[in-house]
């Protein structure tokens, strides 16, 4: 290790009361993990502070270094200013495909110099691989639990196969459904013609017998002009990027 007296100023620094609280709550964790990612954030310090080249945390020591940021005295003046000895600047990435290449970089370079001061590999729970920390597909985003409930997506890869037979015999069942419901149609089209035409003939007849069958010839359509009331009314309808800090 290039500098055991800092590194046990940072073991000593003192957060601030509600820090470490606000920190687990914030992420969900539990005091346990709370404190691992807190141990691992008091060596990234560490590492920010001695390395010649920007480095670049994971995640959650990122999560802890964002929070501490906010308690500005505590921050700037106790951590800055008496345990590292010099100012350290948190760089988010401005995006872009580049900046992602650049950030992978750091974070890969911090793990091996993290495994150089310390003399083993960063815990894989804290410190994963690039391919997790730098996936393109995540999307952080605050959440009020009290209004949301957070259900985390299936893996379709290991779940399609337990439930693929379920899904076979729904859509064997839906099939038939459709079908059914066709049937009904067509038979509901042939008895509705069969009865029209039978009311046409008898209409044809009155007419021109001139017997009992009388006609009205007045529209019985419940959506007339005429005003009244019917069944047509007008309804309406329902409408993860990176980022650094230390080196010089």
């Amino acid at each position: 290790m290039k500098d055991t007296t800092l590194f046990d100023r940072i073991e000593s620094f003192n957060f601030p009361a509600s820090y470490f609280k606000r920190l687990c709550r914030e992420n969900g964790w539990t005091k346990a993990q709370g404190q691992g990612v807190i141990e691992e954030y008091r060596r990234f310090l560490y590492l920010a502070t001695v390395s010649a080249e920007p480095v670049t945390p994971p995640e959650a020591v990122d999560q802890a270094w964002h929070l501490h940021l906010i308690y500005t005295k505590s921050y700037w003046e106790d951590l800055c200013v008496e345990a590292l000895g010099r100012p350290l600047h948190h760089g988010p990435t401005a995006e872009g495909h580049d900046e992602d290449e650049k950030f992978e970089d750091w974070y890969e370079r911090t793990k091996r110099f993290y495994a150089e001061e310390f003399g083993e590999a960063p815990p894989a729970g804290i410190w994963p691989s690039s391919a997790v920390r730098f996936d393109p597909q995540q999307r952080f985003r605050w959440l009020d639990v009290s209004r949301c409930w957070i259900i985390p997506k299936p893996k379709w890869q290991l779940v399609l196969p337990s439930v693929m037979p379920f899904l076979l015999i729904s859509g064997a069942a839906s099939i038939v459904l459709v079908m059914g419901l066709a049937v009904l149609g067509i038979l509901g089209v042939v008895l509705y013609n069969g009865a029209r035409a039978t009311g046409d003939g008898r209409k044809k007849s009155g007419e021109s017998g001139g017997g009992d069958i009388s006609v009205d010839g007045s529209s019985s359509s419940d959506c007339g002009d005429s005003g009244g009331g019917g069944d047509c009314g007008g309804g309406s309808g329902c409408g993860g990027g990176g980022c650094g800090g230390g080196g010089d």
